[in-house]
């Protein structure tokens, strides 16, 4: 675009896309230096500051120009008029087009503006209040070096401004600040009064103690611009009340840790501090500004000191939990354990709620904690039952088997359990939930348990002799337990011989092994058969006797032959005086004997 004194002036860029208005600029600046430092400009009304922001002298060359960012170029204006700098006090920075009006590209060489008036102007960029329409992050500025425009966010130097003039802005609007709570901090905006279309950037400082909230009225949030101001603006800056820190210390060191929340605390507030010892210690208490097992800090308005104080120990606690409050209890036995010790953990239902696992330290249905080292946490967990579950077991493990049908029941429902033994086993009787030899539960509203007893079966050895009076026979043990062995044994009676066993048993000898069921053994035994003769001399008689042969066996004696001179005879001499050794030969028949018979 150009303006009415001829200069050229294009926008850079920096990634915006802006569009300026078409400048009416009056046909000729007309500067006057006055005495005070100050340039008038006729054309528009306009009073500047001779000198860039920190030059100083008559001709502007002593002093060093500072950059800025826009906030605290909007600052300087602040700090100039608190100074009365050049005998006034109201600065402000220039908008675009104000500043746009010193722009005199026809210099022979940068800066692009009028030498004599505004001496030692540098050839950068100047801010003005103008901010970019679509990214207020940006704001205007002049490059005094080429005439041209743009906005950035960077740093860059000042010159001010001050009175009116009459082609731009006429109007000024004011910010009206407040603070809350009043103590709180202090907050100010930038510029205040603000021009009208122009941008003014809010910012709260909290006092001591406190810390910045949020902004409230024209602005809202954790900051607070107030851009394209058409009218007076209110805005609050909200500040939080003092916190006070809690200093937490650990007696001895390396032996637990501690802790409050929140810390450090709004004052009044509340704080709840926990300790957690090592393993190998337990908390003994609290001291300082806390005492006894618990640390409850109210109404804070001050910092606070806590201690936390811990012992070797040699037990272990374990904290039960229960996840539903009613629903049933919880316990570990021993609680606390011995270091290293072991502990079991059960859980039982109350009516109308099932258990449903452990969680925590352990985990399913069982929870036994082993080599306990360190203070334990388990949780019990119930479940709102609509159904109950039948725990069954068979005593001893591995006699037999339990089923009840159905389980789980439906509450006020019914089950039947039913025992089968094992091999070798007798059902004998319920226990639990239910007793004697049957087991019907009725109008299940719990979770019920029951055991089925059995044990192990006895058989008995039935031992009988044949014939009657023959002898007896016994077998030890008696009765025999299931799978175990009997040794029986046969003993004569007087003019019998045993002649062997039958039934279970067979043979001379009976020994019964892996007994399963009832066993019978028979022992047989004969009668000793005779033959009585009248010796060789007439004298006395002679008897002959022979075993075996069975229960049938019988002979018909024939005659006795007496025998003399046969080789088989007695020798000579041989019996004692006046007795004689008559020897012969019994001649009889054997009838309907067993072979082996003497």
């Amino acid at each position: 675009m150009k303006n009415t004194k001829g200069s050229a002036m294009k926008i850079l860029g920096i990634g915006l896309t802006l569009l300026l208005s078409a400048l009416t600029v009056p046909a000729q600046a007309a500067f006057t230096v006055n005495a005070n430092g100050t340039v008038s400009d006729s054309a528009t009304g306009l009073v500047w500051d001779r000198c860039t922001w920190g030059q100083t002298g008559a001709d502007c060359s002593g002093g060093v120009a500072g950059a800025f960012t826009w906030a605290n170029a909007l600052g300087v204006a602040v700090t100039a008029n608190a100074a009365t700098h050049k005998g006034f006090n109201d600065w402000r920075l220039p908008n675009m087009n104000e500043l746009e009006s010193l722009v005199h590209v026809a210099a022979s060489a940068a800066p692009t503006i009028d030498g004599t008036a505004f001496p030692n102007t540098v050839a950068g960029m100047y801010w003005t209040s103008t901010i970019a329409v679509n990214n207020t992050v940006y704001a205007g500025a002049v490059f005094f070096n080429s005439g041209e425009v743009d906005y950035n966010n960077g740093s860059n130097v000042v010159r001010l401004v001050r009175s009116g003039q009459d082609f731009d802005i006429t109007v000024t609007y004011t910010v009206n600040l407040a603070v809350d709570p009043v103590a709180g901090g202090s907050a100010s905006c930038l510029p205040s009064p603000v021009i009208q279309t122009a941008t003014s950037i809010c910012t709260a400082t909290p006092n001591a103690g406190y810390s910045f909230s949020h902004w409230s009225g024209d602005c809202s949030g954790a900051s607070c611009v107030l851009t394209n101001v058409t009218a007076n603006k209110n805005v609050t800056a909200h500040f939080t009340a003092p916190t006070h820190a809690i200093n937490v210390g650990i007696n001895p060191p390396g032996t637990g840790t501690a802790s409050c929340a929140p810390n450090p605390v709004p004052h009044g507030a509340d704080s709840l501090c926990t300790a957690t010892p090592n393993a190998g210690y337990s908390f003994t208490g609290w001291s300082s500004d806390c005492s006894g097992l618990t640390c409850n800090l109210t109404n804070v308005t001050t910092a606070k000191t806590v201690n936390a104080n811990f012992a070797p120990i040699a037990t272990h606690a374990i904290l039960v939990g229960i996840n539903l409050a009613g629903a049933g209890t919880a316990s570990c036995s021993p609680n606390p354990v011995p270091h290293g010790g072991d502990s079991a953990c059960t859980a039982t239902a109350n009516p109308g709620y099932t258990f449903t696992g452990w969680s925590s330290e352990c985990s399913g249905m069982t929870c036994n904690l082993t080599n306990v080292t360190t203070t334990k946490t388990v949780n019990a967990n119930f479940a709102l039952a609509s159904s109950y579950t039948i725990a069954t077991a068979a005593s001893p493990p591995g006699s037999g088997t339990v089923n009840c049908a159905p389980n789980p029941v439906s509450s006020g429902g019914s089950s039947t359990c039913t025992a089968t033994p094992n091999a070798g086993y007798s059902f004998s009787a319920w226990s639990g939930d239910c007793t004697g030899a049957s087991c019907v539960l009725n109008n299940v509203t719990s979770a019920k348990s029951v055991t089925a007893s059995f044990v192990l079966n006895s058989y008995a050895i039935t031992t009988t002799v044949n014939p009657a009076g023959g002898g007896t026979g016994s077998c030890l043990p008696n009765p025999v337990n299931h799978g175990a062995s009997s040794t029986c044994t046969a003993t004569p009676n007087a003019g019998y011989s045993f002649s062997g066993w039958s039934g279970d048993c067979a043979g001379a000898s009976c020994a019964l092994n892996n007994v399963t069921s009832a066993k019978n053994v028979t022992a047989s035994f004969v009668a000793n058969q005779s033959y009585t003769s009248p010796s060789a001399t007439g004298s006395g008689s002679i008897t002959a006797s022979f075993t075996g042969g069975g229960s049938t066996c019988t002979y018909t004696t024939a005659q006795f032959i007496p025998l003399s001179g046969h080789p088989a005879s007695p020798p000579a001499g041989s019996a004692p005086t006046g007795v004689n050794f008559p020897h012969g030969l019994f001649d009889f028949v054997l009838a309907n004997c067993t072979p082996g018979s003497t």
